[in-house]
């Protein structure tokens, strides 16, 4: 069973599964929230039983629904001011 931990910057449903790896509710098919999710593991994600699919990341903070990974907010703004410098 997952459970429900935060929503990250980027509007994703953050959940961590009993061997606390977080997972995150991708956005390919669009469920109601659930707090606890019951899901099948399958391998590298859970599809809940609704459909749903919770793939497991090692950056909650940093990925989207999609599950593309978002340059770090600050890291992007640094680099964007060191480029107007050049």
């Amino acid at each position: 069973m997952l459970r429900s931990q935060h929503t990250n910057a980027y509007g994703v449903e953050i959940y961590k599964d009993p061997l606390g790896r977080y997972t995150f509710k991708s956005a390919e098919y669009r469920t109601p929230f659930n707090d606890l999710p019951l899901g099948n593991y399958q391998g590298d994600l859970y599809m809940g039983k609704d459909g749903a699919r919770y793939e497991v990341t090692k950056y909650p903070e940093k990925v989207d629904a999609l599950g593309v990974l978002q340059p770090d907010k600050v890291t992007a703004v640094e680099n964007e001011a060191e480029s107007q410098h050049d």
